[in-house]
């Protein structure tokens, strides 16, 4: 009766641990393709600052995010060099990783005039940031397609989507504006 217990016993843990190891943390994680839509859960909510209002990097204070009841969010900006920043999820960076370049599709608009651009890059430092080659800001309308170039020798550097308000300095006077984004398409290629 007791080896009887003992082989119960053995398969009972053989059984447990084929179990655990079929859907542990072992397995393949799934592959996401070369197209999504960002997440608004992974957005951020503070950004790296120097704290200087008289210069052109951001401040600590992201634009506030409030859902759209027609679909997305509502981001408000209250001053220039304000930023939007999106996560990326541990996938979607080696994707991007991976990619020589990547095409953004923004749905989205804004009834405001200044000036937006957007990189891929690191949220959380003030320099050598960015994993993507800049863009001339431009009207939000003018920027809801590109295409950005992965800097392929700062594969550290891609950590978020990062959307910008440009024109001044951050402490210069600015009139609180909405863009609203419904979607962020990436698409790696």
């Amino acid at each position: 009766m007791k080896k009887l217990g003992l082989i119960i016993a053995v398969i009972a843990a053989l059984v447990i641990a084929g179990c655990a190891s079929a859907s542990g943390s072992n397995a393949p994680a799934e592959d996401i393709g070369n197209e999504w839509t960002l997440d608004f859960l992974r957005i951020v909510d503070t950004s790296w600052s120097d704290n200087d209002m008289r210069s052109a990097n951001p401040p600590v204070e992201v634009a506030k995010a409030v859902e759209n009841p027609n679909g997305g969010m509502d981001f408000t900006f209250t001053m220039y060099n304000q930023r939007i920043i999106f996560g990326l999820s541990r996938q979607q960076i080696n994707k991007v990783r991976a990619a020589d370049t990547v095409d953004v599709i923004i749905d989205g608009e804004t009834s405001s005039s200044i000036n937006f651009r957007y990189h891929i890059g690191d949220p959380d430092v003030g320099s050598d940031w960015n994993a993507t080659a800049s863009f001339d800001a431009a009207p939000f309308s003018s920027i809801l397609t590109q295409t950005l170039r992965i800097d392929k020798s700062r594969p550290d550097k891609v950590r978020a989507l990062m959307i910008q308000a440009r024109g001044g300095n951050t402490g210069d006077a600015f009139t609180p504006i909405t863009v609203t984004i419904r979607s962020i398409k990436f698409i790696c290629k």
